[in-house]
């Protein structure tokens, strides 16, 4: 399965969720679960576990939803979501993925993720 096919749905589903509803997952592949189409071989959706580092910019939530809950540890200003993101989803998440897939190359899949954001 090329690499693409995997970055374009996780991108959009997790950057979305970040940007749009100020909710940060903690995006390492230890806890992101893809589901695929059997039949496609495509990405369908995406399973989180471990809400544990969850963090969430509440005015961002409230806006886009009109949702909040007690229970949403509160991120408190927006920079820090944007760095424990980053962290986990890009650093630990998609680096390790570039490495393992052997995509490390300027045209590889930095360019790839890249093209994607």
């Amino acid at each position: 399965m090329p690499f693409h096919r995997y970055i374009d749905p996780i991108c959009r589903a997790l950057i979305s969720a970040l940007v749009k509803n100020g909710v940060a997952f903690e995006a390492h592949a230890q806890n992101v679960l893809a589901k695929y189409d059997i039949t496609s071989k495509e990405v369908r959706t995406f399973v989180i576990r471990d809400m544990g580092g969850l963090r969430v910019h509440p005015p961002t939530l409230r806006e886009s939803t009109g949702f909040i809950s007690k229970i949403c540890r509160d991120m408190g200003l927006l920079p820090p979501r944007w760095k424990k993101f980053y962290l986990t989803f890009v650093h630990n998440h998609i680096q390790r993925l570039i490495s393992l897939t052997g995509l490390r190359s300027p045209n590889g899949g930095f360019k790839m993720f890249n093209e994607d954001v």
